[in-house]
């Protein structure tokens, strides 16, 4: 499949009704590779590992993730720049030495997430649940935590954000 921009809509039964929540997955392949060893896969190899919630290494910068159940995922040395996980399910998902910066996170649940050694550079992590979240030696620059449930179960104020 050629390089472009692809979009594919899901839409699934939630708890056991006929009502569906639209999901969209964009991948975005025109930037080219951040480095050589990225692993820039293709449209249907990328679309099976999200599927399959592994996709180590992956360049996903830009993704249309919103909403998506991640939980226990393996995405680590991935390359989210700029993703949007707003409100997605990233409970117990491994996000380590992952590049999450400017990336949407906002009202993710990141609940006992691995973010180690992550970049969060300016991401939006505002009414985010980090509980128990592993942030060891995690890069938080400028990031917005407003209103985020932090590590500890307590609730970051209204203007909280790492300078």
């Amino acid at each position: 499949m050629s390089p472009g921009r692809y979009a594919l809509h899901l839409a699934g039964a939630i708890n056991g009704n006929s009502e569906s929540v639209p999901l969209f997955v964009r991948f975005d392949t025109e930037g080219g590779p951040v480095d050589e060893s990225a692993n820039k896969a293709g449209f249907v190899e990328v679309l099976s590992t999200v599927l399959a919630k592994r996709c180590i290494a992956c360049d996903l910068r830009g993704a249309h993730l919103a909403l998506l159940l991640l939980y226990d995922s393996d995405l680590s040395l991935a390359y989210l720049n700029g993703a949007n996980f707003s409100q997605a399910n990233l409970v117990r998902a491994n996000l380590k030495n992952t590049t999450l910066s400017s990336a949407n996170l906002e009202g993710a649940n990141l609940e006992n997430a691995n973010l180690e050694l992550a970049s969060l550079r300016g991401a939006n992590l505002r009414k985010a649940n980090l509980r128990g979240a592993n942030l060891r030696s995690v890069d938080l620059s400028g990031a917005q935590l407003e209103g985020a449930t932090w590590v500890d179960g307590r609730i970051c104020a209204s203007s909280s954000s790492f300078g």
